[in-house]
């Protein structure tokens, strides 16, 4: 491999049918050569020969382990011509050439007839196999870390059947676009990891996003690839993107289907360099997680995807509320729920649960799901030694002593229960009229009053006249 040599093009053949492969060394001598080829992973391909066999190809092309190639026909015009050996009279593309060999154990087939090159236009199997070579070669830099056989798996499984109509044998025709995409592209083709902790590569250029698959992170995406992990015990789980090439976004879900799946944790940016994602979530042993690592608005790029178990981790979470009137002495009550997490580790799915007082009306809690009395607030992840708060806006006109209660929970073991709830209670007054409620009295009213007042109170008295003495 000392040129990084990927594949050799073998455009040639004897003209013997061959019904079965040639494996014998003795009487192939293309054999031990192949097996060598292979051994420093190198993808022998041949033409399958241009003899008009149906049920046989030509050497080398049947010796095992070489990629033999028969040649189909992309003209879409009838009484096509070769040369005198056959005809075509059809208007199909991805026709197989009436001339080209073909047997059960062909590998693959590819454009053949016609071919312009080097200011030639010629048909053969010869022209169809330096296609497949070329896609060899692509494929084995583009996947470096496959082997012989995994590169022509994907070869293989990625092209388009054709079925040749003289004999009924289907064979994939080459695609080499979608041999290219990820091996992992498809949900049903997910790569199994393991281990409780771990790191693995991969990329996401080429790939796709399939129908019924949710938006991951909240984001379109539209290169996903996918991962399987089963967790080898209970514990908590830190997943991330770091390293990755590319803005990543990063889900877990459990479900069996693409379209079928629940959301156990995700992320879009995680504050590390280059927009990578990290989450954590709380595994089952035993549970299979479906892993999705998809570009930001579609972007691709080499992916690096790590992940370690934690089956010790625990959170010590706690809840504390207060309560007060807006304004002071007002017949608006406001609760503040305060969650904090005093480690040692990342609090999961830390959610809060806040019964409150009867007769209390719920005017506003941001981030709460409100049934009547009783609120579901959720909280998200909580870091070692961070805190959050809840604020819930309610209204009375009532007047007596109401206790408010609150409760808060996480997917990790808590080492400390004693402070998981709480209580708050608060003595309400009736709400004071509005002024609005106070009918108005007209100005000339007001002040006639006011002269009455002040007649009543010896201030105002008639004046009298007098005599001059």
């Amino acid at each position: 491999m000392a040129y990084h040599t990927a594949a050799i093009n073998l455009s040639l053949g004897d003209g013997v049918k061959y019904t079965s492969p040639c494996s014998n060394s003795h009487t192939n001598p293309y054999v031990t050569p192949v097996s060598n080829a292979k051994a420093a992973g190198i993808v022998t391909v041949a033409a399958s020969g241009n003899d008009l066999f149906t049920d046989g190809i030509s050497s080398p092309a049947c010796t095992p382990g070489v990629v033999s190639v028969g040649a189909v026909s992309d003209y879409k015009k009838s009484n096509i011509s070769y040369t005198g050996k056959c005809a075509d009279t059809t208007t199909a593309s991805d026709k197989v050439a009436c001339f080209s060999n073909s047997a059960s154990f062909l590998t693959v087939l590819a454009p053949g007839a016609f071919i312009s090159a080097a200011g030639y236009t010629m048909a053969g199997t010869s022209q169809a196999t330096p296609h497949a070579t070329g896609a060899v070669a692509v494929l084995r830099a583009a996947f470096p870390g496959e082997t012989v056989d995994q590169t022509v798996s994907r070869l293989t499984s990625a092209g388009t059947l054709v079925t040749d109509t003289r004999n009924g044998i289907s064979k994939p025709r080459l695609n080499l676009m979608e041999a290219a995409r990820p091996a992992n592209d498809a949900f049903a083709n997910r790569v199994a990891i393991a281990a409780g902790s771990g790191s693995t590569g991969g990329g996401n250029v080429l790939a796709t996003k399939e129908t019924g698959e949710p938006a991951h992170a909240g984001n379109a995406g539209g290169t996903s690839v996918w991962w399987r992990w089963v967790a080898p015990a209970a514990g908590q789980v830190a997943l991330n993107t770091h390293g990755s090439s590319f803005d990543t976004l990063l889900s877990v879900y459990t479900g069996a289907s693409v379209s079928g799946l629940a959301t156990v944790a995700s992320n879009d940016n995680d504050g590390s360099s280059g927009n990578a994602s990290g989450l954590y979530f709380q595994a089952q042993a035993g549970s299979e997680y479906e892993i999705a690592v998809d570009g930001n608005n579609g972007a691709s790029g080499s992916i690096a995807l790590n992940w370690s178990l934690d089956a010790t981790a625990q959170a010590d979470v706690a809840v504390a509320a207060s309560a007060g009137f807006i304004p002071p002495g007002g017949n608006q009550l406001v609760y503040t729920v305060a969650v904090s997490n005093n480690g040692p580790q990342v609090a999961t799915n830390v959610a809060v649960t806040v019964n409150v007082a009867a007769n209390l009306g719920v005017l506003s809690a941001p981030g709460c799901a409100i049934a009547g009395t009783v609120l579901s607030c959720a909280i998200g992840n909580l870091a070692s030694g961070s805190s959050s708060n809840t604020v819930i806006t309610t209204s009375t006109t009532a007047a007596g002593s109401f206790l408010t209660s609150a409760s808060v929970s996480s997917d990790v073991p808590d080492p400390n229960s004693g402070n998981n709830s709480t209580s708050v209670s608060i003595t309400t007054v009736a709400a004071a009229p509005n002024d609005t409620d106070v009918p108005m009295m007209p100005l000339w009213g007001m002040a006639v009053m006011a002269l009455l007042m002040l007649v009543a109170s010896g201030y105002v008295h008639r004046r009298r006249g007098t005599s001059a003495g």
